[in-house]
């Protein structure tokens, strides 16, 4: 939701290649084949929202917990909206927006900087910025209530939770993913404990930080799956449950040091391919205020204290929580899973 990147890999030798495609591609649009492009993405809406049940289930939640922000929308667009875009609206668009202030290009591999920097002065220096400053984004108003959004289909019953949390950027962003990996970062999670192991009401824990994006205020949340003879709301309760004994005892040594040490090898994996270092490079310098941020987060990580996850747990109140149910036809949230009513 917060940027559109580009993955490209050529051997070392064809960079010029890239520059030259790249000058063309961002300052001389001709979209020669939008239409079929545009039947491509409203395929793709079909596939992935229209007709598929979870896809429907987080269109539904960011419409219900997003009343103002442009968050609400999802990304691919709307049907309707698609069907009456045209080629002169979209070279229009990509010309306002897709502007030299605007991007980074991060290249990875075995290339000479001082060549790089050169063709990149070549094909992109003359590149305009943008021709009006970007409108203020609407701040989203604080939610006043728990909302509900419910989705009917022909399809196993779940739920995604989401809770408003800040604009994760910087320390803040660090903060909540630590408390994530808590929470649902996999089997030793909390939630995954409890509810699958222990409790055994879900047969699925699945978790997301910073939902649709993270540059302004948005979601984190957990998509819950029940087990025969539990309810969504069941789960449900028992996640606020865990989620608020979190925010009053705080985590464990142990639990702060063993997502230390899994998001330390996360990060340092991530960069073991050329796509994955320049991918983490660029939203670093797009989002974070610059590429070093990258390896600072580290030592960001390292000063993450128990009081920091108490407090941002603190803040995923009932209040805070927008719930998406996907429920099949004839069932309620409360229905236990299997009863047949």
């Amino acid at each position: 939701a917060d940027a559109t990147r580009y993955f490209v890999s050529l051997p070392s030798n064809r960079q010029e290649t890239w520059f030259w495609l790249a000058r063309e591609m961002l300052g001389a649009p001709v979209m020669r084949e939008f239409y079929k492009e545009r039947d491509v993405v409203m395929e793709e809406r079909r596939m992935r929202t229209d007709s598929d049940p979870f896809g429907s289930l987080l269109e539904a939640v960011l419409n219900a917990a997003f009343t103002a922000h442009p968050y609400r929308d999802n990304t691919i667009g709307h049907m309707d909206d698609l069907k009456r875009l045209d080629r002169p609206e979209m070279i229009a668009f990509w010309k306002r927006h897709y502007t030299a202030d605007r991007m980074v290009v991060a290249v990875v591999g075995n290339v000479d900087s001082s060549e790089v920097f050169a063709l990149a002065e070549k094909y992109l220096a003359d590149l305009p910025p943008a021709a009006q400053p970007r409108s203020p984004r609407t701040r989203e108003p604080r939610q006043k209530g728990p909302r509900v959004a419910e989705v009917v289909r022909t399809a196993s019953p779940a739920l995604f939770a989401a809770w408003h949390t800040p604009s994760l950027r910087g320390r803040t962003g660090v903060v909540h993913d630590v408390l994530g990996a808590i929470l649902h970062g996999g089997a030793s999670s909390r939630l995954h404990a409890r509810l699958v192991k222990k409790e055994r009401v879900a047969a699925m824990v699945e978790g997301i930080v910073g939902f649709p994006g993270r540059l302004d205020a948005t979601l984190s949340g957990v998509i819950l799956v029940p087990t025969p003879g539990h309810s969504l709301v069941e789960c449900l309760s028992l996640t606020q449950e865990e989620i608020e004994i979190l925010a009053e005892e705080g985590p464990t040594e142990r639990e702060l040091e063993g997502v230390r040490r899994r998001s330390k090898i996360g990060l340092l994996n991530s960069l073991g391919s050329n796509p994955g270092l320049a991918g983490a490079i660029a939203r670093a310098e797009a989002e974070e205020g610059g590429w070093e941020t990258l390896f600072e987060s580290l030592d960001v990580l390292e000063d993450i204290t128990a009081g920091d996850i108490k407090k941002a747990a603190a803040t995923y109140l009932p209040g805070q929580r927008t719930v998406g149910y996907l429920l099949p036809p004839g069932m309620d949230a409360s229905t236990p899973v299997g009863s047949g009513s």
